[in-house]
């Protein structure tokens, strides 16, 4: 049975044990996460915690819905054992109707033909880090070793003394800025996500330094023993010409050769980006973008 349970209600002990064994736990789901990114949420949990799905709520106008957050890549139906299709939409469709607006993203195992969801793919990248580093730059393309090459040559080091703050402020200057629509606070929920992963071993920073100590490039990582996930980062002018954000993505690859974990850059919808990912060869994956529209009719357009 599928109950919906308020946030005072779970049990977080079961419920990140649950995040943690699953196959699909990604790491957006565990407590501590979802208790920074979203102000509430509740879920949709199955069978004593056999399976869940968050569900991150907000109130405009006297009308509640769901979200998904800044910085939280996929959510959707965790469990233990594999979440076929009928699974997926009898999660979708106990979603309760006083949530008049659903807008979220699943993850990689669940696919879904809920009845009243539109349903978009969304496509990421991946890498497999279970070979040698040599074996692993193969796969690179030639513009990524050229720019590798002019970082090396240029004496580029990329080192982990790097606060949460700095990486925050460099994603503000750079794609925060490009993308315009984050405000102070979810900057700030940025840098209180990179202090806790830091702190608790969930996660790390680096950064890439000019000779001259000038920091060129700043990025943040999730971590646990199935993914390092590439959350957020930016570079300097100075940064971009010499390939900063190249060798620090490169050494993240260098340091976790030969383990068994897969490098997940979180995929975009903008083609530059993608292409940085795909330059290390990584593989695509799909993931679902679900939506539920129940507003009334002289709203609804809004969210089309």
């Amino acid at each position: 049975m599928i109950l919906y349970v308020e946030n005072k209600d779970i049990d977080r002990t079961r419920w990140d044990n649950l995040i943690a064994q699953s196959p699909n736990g990604l790491i957006y789901s565990r407590s501590w996460f979802l208790d920074r990114v979203c102000e509430n949420w509740d879920a949709l949990i199955e069978d004593e915690y056999n399976a869940v799905l968050p569900l991150p709520r907000r109130k405009k106008f006297s009308i509640e819905y769901v979200f998904q957050p800044f910085y939280t890549n996929q959510f959707g139906i965790i469990s233990r054992d594999i979440v076929d299709e009928k699974k997926a939409n009898s999660f979708l469709q106990n979603i309760p109707e006083k949530f008049r607006y659903v807008d979220i993203m699943l993850n990689f195992q669940n696919r879904t033909t809920a009845v009243g969801y539109s349903v978009t793919e969304r496509r990421a990248q991946f890498l497999r880090l279970h070979s040698g580093y040599d074996e692993l730059r193969k796969k690179y393309d030639n513009n990524l070793k050229r720019n590798l090459q002019k970082a090396e040559k240029n004496n580029l080091t990329v080192r982990t003394d790097i606060s949460p703050e700095k990486v925050t402020d460099y994603f503000r200057k750079g794609r925060g800025k490009e993308l315009g629509n984050f405000s102070t606070k979810d900057y700030e929920t940025l840098t209180k996500i990179l202090t806790k992963a830091v702190h608790t071993d969930n996660g790390f920073t680096l950064g890439a330094y000019a000779n001259n100590n000038e920091l060129l490039a700043a990025a943040g990582f999730l971590q646990d023993d199935k993914r390092i996930i590439f959350l957020k980062g930016g570079s300097s002018d100075a940064g971009k010409e010499l390939g900063a954000m190249h060798m620090i993505m490169d050494s993240v690859i260098r340091q976790n050769q030969n383990k068994n974990l897969l490098f997940d850059f979180g995929g975009s919808v903008v083609p530059s980006v993608a292409r940085f990912y795909k330059s290390f060869g990584t593989e695509d994956y799909l993931y679902l973008h679900v939506k539920r529209n129940l507003l009334p009719v002289y709203i609804r357009w809004l969210k089309k």
